[in-house]
């Protein structure tokens, strides 16, 4: 049997042996609970379903379906500094809109660290390829093998010293062909657009639309990489089948964003830096002792449910039959 997203779908012979396809410190957590993956993914449900069919289809190993399909199980509190936070298991999966949240987050913080002492050296930069019925795989292969051919000019060499670069996918709307770009964020000298368009389309031999603009704000630097890094697929994407499939296939084992020159010390893939968190336990047994009356679990869980209004599905609701919740 396979893994599935439903919870109450086994996916091995025994229960107890449940994720034995997850990695180590997976092994002995349950799957997740359905109020588990409503906390997590309420806000991509339906995407997720189509994403974790793709994978099936295109042959991700059992482990990997495993992971997709528990991320957000054992859902705990935390507390960091006196603010809470949310604590669970992750899968890590590129395709994960709320794993990919996380991993954004750290990305922006980290290149705006870079930004802030050479702000006015640091420019957007935007480079597209000629739309052409080609699969997407070779697309992606002539895009950065162009860009890495430009990097290797006289003319990049003297004028960039460094960068981020995004590569954003999507679909056009009226030919329902994918259009490539590539987005960068590049510290260097003043470029002439007319002069980046020449070097662009010497290395691709057809393409020579570019955009160059200034770097005004770090508001604007937070909003750019947000927007391109670890970006979700787009809708239009996600609702066809055969392009989801397509695209899926296109970037297994592909580095979609990636740090050049003197930008390199920056880890796009660098997990979140290990911190002093207290754990203040699942976000389940919270609510049970709440319910019951629980000083300190109601203070904790109340404030979570400010916080996090979607957690409200683990609020214990008893029956006539059933007046207790057990955890």
């Amino acid at each position: 049997m396979t893994p599935s997203l439903d919870p109450l779908e086994s996916t091995v012979e025994t229960a107890l042996d449940y994720t034995r396809f997850g990695s180590i410190d997976r092994r002995e957590q349950p799957p997740a609970s359905p109020a588990e993956q409503a906390a997590r993914h309420h806000h991509w449900a339906q995407e997720r379903r189509w994403v974790f069919d793709a994978l099936k289809r295109k042959g991700a190993s059992s482990r990997a379906l495993e992971a997709f399909a528990n991320c957000g199980n054992s859902l705990r509190l935390g507390l960091l500094d006196d603010e809470l936070i949310l604590l669970s298991n992750k899968c890590h999966n590129r395709h994960c809109q709320a794993c990919a949240a996380e991993k954004r987050r750290s990305l922006v913080a980290a290149v705006r660290d870079r930004i802030a002492p050479i702000r006015q050296h640091v420019r957007f930069m935007t480079l597209t390829l000629r739309c052409q019925p080609v699969p997407l795989v070779d697309q992606l292969d002539r895009l950065q093998a162009s860009f890495r051919r430009l990097r290797q000019r006289v003319f990049w060499r003297k004028h960039c010293r460094g960068g981020v670069s995004f590569v954003e996918l999507k679909l056009g709307e009226n030919s329902g062909a994918w259009h490539v770009h590539l987005h960068l964020l590049v510290e260097g000298e003043f470029l002439k657009q007319p002069d980046l368009a020449r070097e662009w389309h010497a290395v691709t031999g057809d393409s020579f639309i570019v955009d160059i603009r200034g770097l005004h704000d770090d508001a604007k630097v937070a909003a750019y990489v947000a927007k391109y890094a670890t970006k979700p697929l787009h809708a239009n994407v996600l609702r066809s089948q055969t392009h989801l499939d397509e695209c899926i296939a296109a970037v297994e084992g592909r580095r979609l964003v990636q740090c050049f020159g003197a930008w390199k010390g920056i880890d796009a893939d660098a997990a979140e830096p290990s911190r002093n968190i207290v754990n203040l336990g699942t976000i389940e047994n919270l609510a049970w002792k709440a319910s019951i009356g629980d000083a300190d679990a109601k203070r904790y869980y109340d404030a979570a449910l400010r916080k996090w209004p979607q957690l409200s599905v683990f609020t214990p609701h008893p029956t006539s039959s059933d007046e207790e919740f057990v955890p």
